[in-house]
Protein backbone atom coordinates (compact mmCIF):
# COMPACT_ATOMS: atom_id res chain seq x y z
CA UNK A 1 0.00 0.00 0.00
CA UNK A 2 1.33 3.41 -1.08
CA UNK A 3 2.49 6.07 1.38
CA UNK A 4 -1.15 8.53 2.71
CA UNK A 5 -1.60 11.35 4.87
CA UNK A 6 -4.23 10.98 7.38
CA UNK A 7 -5.86 12.32 10.22
CA UNK A 8 -7.36 10.63 13.49
CA UNK A 9 -9.76 13.06 14.59
CA UNK A 10 -10.69 11.54 18.46
CA UNK A 11 -10.92 13.48 21.66
CA UNK A 12 -9.45 10.69 23.24
CA UNK A 13 -5.48 10.71 22.92
CA UNK A 14 -5.52 6.96 23.95
CA UNK A 15 -7.41 5.97 21.06
CA UNK A 16 -5.68 8.30 18.67
CA UNK A 17 -2.39 6.64 19.76
CA UNK A 18 -4.03 3.08 19.35
CA UNK A 19 -5.26 3.71 15.79
CA UNK A 20 -1.84 5.22 14.77
CA UNK A 21 0.32 2.21 15.80
CA UNK A 22 -2.12 -0.09 14.04
CA UNK A 23 -2.26 2.25 10.70
CA UNK A 24 1.79 2.01 11.36
CA UNK A 25 1.61 -1.79 11.23
CA UNK A 26 0.04 -1.47 7.66
CA UNK A 27 2.41 0.92 6.13
CA UNK A 28 5.13 2.63 8.14
CA UNK A 29 5.74 5.45 5.86
CA UNK A 30 2.07 6.63 6.59
CA UNK A 31 1.63 10.20 7.60
CA UNK A 32 -0.28 10.58 10.44
CA UNK A 33 -2.03 14.06 11.83
CA UNK A 34 -3.94 13.82 14.89
CA UNK A 35 -6.62 15.84 15.77
CA UNK A 36 -8.73 16.43 19.25
CA UNK A 37 -11.25 18.35 17.97
CA UNK A 38 -13.30 19.60 14.73
CA UNK A 39 -11.72 22.45 14.09
CA UNK A 40 -8.22 21.33 14.52
CA UNK A 41 -9.76 18.77 11.54
CA UNK A 42 -10.38 22.10 9.09
CA UNK A 43 -7.39 23.80 10.13
CA UNK A 44 -4.81 20.30 9.39
CA UNK A 45 -7.12 20.66 5.74
CA UNK A 46 -6.08 23.92 5.50
CA UNK A 47 -2.32 23.50 5.69
CA UNK A 48 -2.24 19.94 4.44
CA UNK A 49 -2.71 17.33 1.25
CA UNK A 50 -5.14 14.76 3.17
CA UNK A 51 -6.09 11.18 1.64
CA UNK A 52 -7.99 9.77 4.70
CA UNK A 53 -9.54 11.31 7.57
CA UNK A 54 -10.75 8.94 10.56
CA UNK A 55 -13.83 10.74 12.13
CA UNK A 56 -14.95 10.19 15.46
CA UNK A 57 -18.70 11.27 15.64
CA UNK A 58 -18.98 12.45 18.82
CA UNK A 59 -16.02 15.46 19.35
CA UNK A 60 -16.05 18.35 22.19
CA UNK A 61 -16.41 21.33 20.27
CA UNK A 62 -18.29 20.15 16.62
CA UNK A 63 -19.41 16.34 16.09
CA UNK A 64 -18.17 14.27 13.48
CA UNK A 65 -21.38 14.46 11.44
CA UNK A 66 -21.06 18.77 11.29
CA UNK A 67 -17.51 18.17 10.54
CA UNK A 68 -18.31 16.04 7.86
CA UNK A 69 -20.60 17.91 6.33
CA UNK A 70 -18.50 21.43 6.18
CA UNK A 71 -15.20 19.47 4.80
CA UNK A 72 -17.60 18.83 2.20
CA UNK A 73 -18.46 22.24 1.00
CA UNK A 74 -15.24 22.66 0.28
CA UNK A 75 -13.72 18.80 -0.43
CA UNK A 76 -14.81 16.18 -2.23
CA UNK A 77 -11.82 14.64 -2.51
CA UNK A 78 -10.57 13.75 1.00
CA UNK A 79 -12.02 10.09 2.33
CA UNK A 80 -13.55 10.23 5.39
CA UNK A 81 -14.13 7.07 7.48
CA UNK A 82 -16.57 7.41 10.59
CA UNK A 83 -15.02 5.46 13.34
CA UNK A 84 -16.99 4.75 16.46
CA UNK A 85 -18.61 2.60 19.59
CA UNK A 86 -21.79 4.67 18.48
CA UNK A 87 -24.11 2.07 15.91
CA UNK A 88 -27.61 3.46 15.91
CA UNK A 89 -29.19 3.64 12.89
CA UNK A 90 -29.80 7.09 12.64
CA UNK A 91 -26.20 8.35 13.75
CA UNK A 92 -24.93 6.37 10.98
CA UNK A 93 -27.51 7.36 8.38
CA UNK A 94 -26.34 10.79 9.47
CA UNK A 95 -22.71 10.94 8.78
CA UNK A 96 -23.09 8.94 5.97
CA UNK A 97 -25.57 11.16 4.47
CA UNK A 98 -22.92 14.24 5.60
CA UNK A 99 -20.97 12.90 3.03
CA UNK A 100 -18.79 9.94 4.88
CA UNK A 101 -17.09 7.12 2.55
CA UNK A 102 -17.32 4.36 5.10
CA UNK A 103 -18.21 3.49 8.54
CA UNK A 104 -15.48 1.74 11.35
CA UNK A 105 -16.47 0.21 14.65
CA UNK A 106 -13.94 1.17 16.91
CA UNK A 107 -13.53 -2.75 18.17
CA UNK A 108 -12.26 -3.26 14.42
CA UNK A 109 -8.99 -4.94 13.95
CA UNK A 110 -5.51 -4.23 11.54
CA UNK A 111 -6.81 -6.30 9.14
CA UNK A 112 -10.73 -4.84 8.65
CA UNK A 113 -8.96 -1.48 8.99
CA UNK A 114 -6.74 -2.19 5.81
CA UNK A 115 -9.43 -3.36 4.00
CA UNK A 116 -11.35 -0.32 4.38
CA UNK A 117 -8.61 1.99 3.39
CA UNK A 118 -8.13 0.00 0.39
CA UNK A 119 -11.88 0.40 -0.17
CA UNK A 120 -12.53 3.53 0.04
CA UNK A 121 -8.85 4.99 -1.54
CA UNK A 122 -10.61 2.69 -4.46
CA UNK A 123 -13.80 4.49 -5.08
CA UNK A 124 -15.90 2.85 -2.94
CA UNK A 125 -17.89 2.86 0.22
CA UNK A 126 -17.34 0.58 2.99
CA UNK A 127 -19.80 -0.64 5.85
CA UNK A 128 -18.56 -2.89 8.66
CA UNK A 129 -20.56 -5.57 10.02
CA UNK A 130 -21.79 -3.80 12.82
CA UNK A 131 -23.85 -1.78 10.52
CA UNK A 132 -24.71 -4.26 7.40
CA UNK A 133 -28.36 -4.36 8.21
CA UNK A 134 -28.46 -0.44 8.08
CA UNK A 135 -27.12 -0.07 4.33
CA UNK A 136 -30.33 -0.13 2.52
CA UNK A 137 -31.39 2.91 4.44
CA UNK A 138 -28.86 5.10 2.67
CA UNK A 139 -28.47 4.23 -0.66
CA UNK A 140 -30.30 7.58 -2.06
CA UNK A 141 -26.92 8.86 -0.75
CA UNK A 142 -25.34 10.60 -3.72
CA UNK A 143 -22.01 8.54 -4.57
CA UNK A 144 -20.77 10.18 -7.28
CA UNK A 145 -17.53 11.75 -6.92
CA UNK A 146 -16.33 15.01 -8.82
CA UNK A 147 -12.73 13.99 -8.77
CA UNK A 148 -12.90 11.14 -11.19
CA UNK A 149 -16.62 10.35 -11.54
CA UNK A 150 -16.04 6.95 -10.42
CA UNK A 151 -19.70 5.80 -8.79
CA UNK A 152 -18.88 4.67 -5.36
CA UNK A 153 -20.45 0.95 -4.88
CA UNK A 154 -20.57 -0.43 -1.24
CA UNK A 155 -19.40 -4.11 -1.06
CA UNK A 156 -22.37 -5.57 -0.66
CA UNK A 157 -23.70 -3.52 -4.21
CA UNK A 158 -20.72 -5.20 -5.88
CA UNK A 159 -21.15 -8.50 -4.39
CA UNK A 160 -24.97 -8.32 -5.72
CA UNK A 161 -23.54 -6.71 -9.32
CA UNK A 162 -20.72 -9.84 -9.11
CA UNK A 163 -23.78 -11.99 -8.98
CA UNK A 164 -25.71 -10.43 -11.44
CA UNK A 165 -22.71 -10.60 -14.03
CA UNK A 166 -23.10 -14.78 -13.24
CA UNK A 167 -26.27 -14.87 -14.47
CA UNK A 168 -27.94 -15.51 -11.12
CA UNK A 169 -31.48 -14.63 -10.46
CA UNK A 170 -32.53 -12.18 -8.19
CA UNK A 171 -34.42 -15.44 -5.73
CA UNK A 172 -31.12 -17.34 -6.35
CA UNK A 173 -29.15 -14.63 -5.01
CA UNK A 174 -31.60 -13.71 -2.84
CA UNK A 175 -31.12 -17.11 -1.44
CA UNK A 176 -26.97 -16.91 -1.46
CA UNK A 177 -26.54 -13.70 0.29
CA UNK A 178 -30.07 -14.33 2.62
CA UNK A 179 -32.03 -11.61 1.61
CA UNK A 180 -35.64 -11.42 0.25
CA UNK A 181 -35.78 -11.23 -3.35
CA UNK A 182 -37.71 -7.81 -3.17
CA UNK A 183 -34.67 -6.74 -1.47
CA UNK A 184 -32.03 -7.91 -4.23
CA UNK A 185 -34.80 -6.41 -7.22
CA UNK A 186 -34.36 -2.86 -5.10
CA UNK A 187 -30.46 -3.78 -5.01
CA UNK A 188 -30.70 -4.23 -8.74
CA UNK A 189 -33.02 -1.44 -9.69
CA UNK A 190 -30.19 1.36 -7.56
CA UNK A 191 -27.39 -0.62 -9.27
CA UNK A 192 -29.03 0.24 -12.63
CA UNK A 193 -29.82 4.01 -11.71
CA UNK A 194 -26.28 4.32 -10.04
CA UNK A 195 -24.01 3.73 -13.06
CA UNK A 196 -26.26 4.86 -15.00
CA UNK A 197 -27.43 2.10 -17.10
CA UNK A 198 -30.46 1.39 -19.14
CA UNK A 199 -30.73 -1.98 -18.52
CA UNK A 200 -29.20 -5.07 -16.86
CA UNK A 201 -27.13 -5.68 -19.75
CA UNK A 202 -25.93 -2.14 -19.45
CA UNK A 203 -25.01 -2.91 -15.81
CA UNK A 204 -22.74 -6.32 -17.16
CA UNK A 205 -20.82 -3.97 -19.76
CA UNK A 206 -20.25 -1.55 -16.45
CA UNK A 207 -19.42 -4.07 -14.53
CA UNK A 208 -16.58 -5.30 -17.16
CA UNK A 209 -15.58 -1.82 -17.99
CA UNK A 210 -14.84 -0.78 -14.29
CA UNK A 211 -13.33 -3.76 -13.39
CA UNK A 212 -15.34 -5.74 -11.04
CA UNK A 213 -15.94 -8.80 -13.37
CA UNK A 214 -13.71 -10.14 -16.18
CA UNK A 215 -15.20 -10.38 -19.85
CA UNK A 216 -14.67 -13.85 -19.81
CA UNK A 217 -16.34 -14.64 -16.17
CA UNK A 218 -18.95 -17.53 -16.39
CA UNK A 219 -21.31 -18.61 -13.76
CA UNK A 220 -19.86 -21.94 -12.65
CA UNK A 221 -22.28 -24.48 -10.93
Amino acid sequence: MKPLNIIIADDHPLFREGLERALLRIQPDFQIFHASHGIKVLELLDSEVVDIIFMDIRMPDRDGIEITRSIRKFNTNVKIVAVSMIDDRVTVIKIVKAGANGFLHKNTDVGELEKAIETVMAGRFYVCHEIADYESEFQDKDYEVESNSQVLLSEREIEILQLICNQYSSKEIGLKLNLTEKTIETHRNRLILKTRSKNVVGLIIYAVEKGYILPDHRRKE
